[in-house]
């Protein structure tokens, strides 16, 4: 398996919010990183954002 490009995203990945500035960079660096670790970190900031994330 190859490293992923900015515009490559797993389906398990969470989908970011279109027009979030955060998102999109929290996303772009996710892209670019080689370290599937870095990559679920990204993940959960994602999907914990706090403007659309859970509150929990």
């Amino acid at each position: 398996m190859g490293v992923m490009g900015t515009e490559e995203r797993r389906s398990d990945e969470p989908e970011p919010i279109e027009g979030c500035a955060t998102c999109e960079e929290l996303a772009a660096k996710r892209a670019a990183t080689p370290d599937p670790s870095k990559r679920t970190d990204f993940n959960v900031l994602i999907r914990r954002h706090p403007e659309h994330g859970p509150s929990s």
